[in-house]
């Protein structure tokens, strides 16, 4: 997907990290990270407090995605292991659809804390365009033509972005990524051009050796 929201400057901070390890907190707890998505009907009780607060989940993407038929989508264990073991908990002591007001409809519709596609969403992307893997094929896909079902959902007109579903395969160095590609041929390149140049300084004029009649030694 490119040119969405989760790594927007402004929203990259609109979160609260506790909050979303499971913690009920109050409303001055969050009003300085979550603002300006804090209460339902900008109240400031306890009570009224979002779960999750802030810009970054409430712009959750939540397009769904499936095969017309014969191609099972896996969309579990697409969240990193260390965002569910520690990043992430249902809110303390009570169930996470009737702890705090959360919205009917909209992004967070059904919300649950530990929905993998929520964690993949909350890890912000470091560019504006960038990609977030929704699931996997885990017995490939033959040769063919296939339909794939799209409920559009999220609306990226409001700030002129744009949409892609990508279809790549993957091995243990991840999947396709040019700009990582591109760096380190950059960064190599300069570097070989200036070990080549201090290389030809040294040669056509080398560096003169100190005179050593010339220190002092303090007694």
């Amino acid at each position: 997907s490119t040119l969405m929201r989760s790594s927007a400057a402004s929203d990259v901070y609109k979160r609260q990290d506790a909050q979303l390890r499971g913690k009920l907190l109050t409303y001055d707890a969050v009003e300085t990270a979550c603002n300006p998505i804090v209460a339902k009907d900008n109240s400031i009780e306890n009570k009224d407090v979002y779960f999750p607060c802030g810009l970054v989940a409430w712009s959750m993407f939540n397009d769904t995605f499936r095969f017309e038929s014969g191609v099972e989508l896996n969309e579990k264990g697409i969240a990193w292991p260390s965002d569910l073991e520690r990043k992430f908990g249902k809110p303390e002591g009570v169930n996470a659809s009737t702890a705090t007001p959360i919205a009917s409809s909209g992004p967070l519709a059904h919300f649950d804390t530990l929905d993998e596609h929520f964690i993949v969403w909350m890890r912000t992307a470091a560019l504006p365009d960038f990609r977030k893997l929704y699931g996997r094929i885990d017995d490939g896909l033959k040769k063919g033509t296939y339909t794939i079902l799209v409920a559009n959902n999220y609306d990226v007109s409001s700030f002129n972005g744009t949409k892609s579903l990508v279809l790549a395969t993957t091995s243990w160095l991840g999947g396709k990524n040019n700009f990582l590609g591109i760096a380190y041929i950059v960064v190599g390149a300069v570097s070989l051009f200036i070990g080549i140049a201090f290389l030809v300084k040294h040669t056509v004029s080398p560096r003169k050796m100190g005179d050593t009649s010339y220190l002092r030694w303090s007694r």
